[in-house]
């Protein structure tokens, strides 16, 4: 069971912007810790330009991999995704609204270059139309900001 949970701040409405991961005890996940994944352990690619969010993200995932980057654009990511090597065992959770490169051209062209690779959207939008143009843009997967704890099953069941 975690040592955390994810919380409205004290008098404001559950939004992305003024959610907080909360630790129920002084312990927090250790960046330092390998989760193994068979003979691969997972790397993570968070990319949004609001760097709020990728802290958020980052804390809230921070256990499940042994390693994370962050950019604040497709174009950013594109090129991290090449430095840093990702592979099959690893995931890049994609904004879609961001200055500079949007997230759906940014998967459609990491897609291309990278067929294996597994992107995870991570956008504020609920909408069907969305979420459909995210898979035909080769997408693994959609989550909605308001429910981020869906990225800990996400990335917990591999698909």
């Amino acid at each position: 069971m975690p040592n955390w949970v994810v919380a409205p701040m004290p008098g404001r409405p559950a939004t992305p912007h003024t959610t907080a991961v909360v630790f129920l005890n002084s312990e927090r996940p250790n960046s330092d810790t390998k989760i193994e994944k068979g003979s691969d352990a997972m790397m993570l690619l968070i990319v949004d330009d609001n760097a709020a969010m990728r802290r958020l993200i980052r804390r809230l995932t921070s256990d499940l991999a042994e390693r994370i980057e962050e950019c604040a654009d497709g174009s950013e990511a594109l090129a991290a995704y090449e430095e840093h090597q990702f592979g099959p065992a690893d995931w890049v959770l994609m904004d879609i609204e961001m200055s500079g490169m949007d997230g759906f051209s940014a998967t459609r062209q990491l897609r291309k270059a990278h067929p294996e690779a597994r992107i995870l959207i991570v956008t504020k939008h609920n909408d069907e139309q969305l979420r459909q143009q995210a898979f035909a843009y080769g997408a693994s997967g959609f989550v909605n900001k308001e429910n981020l704890l869906e990225l800990r099953t996400l990335l917990n069941s591999g698909h």
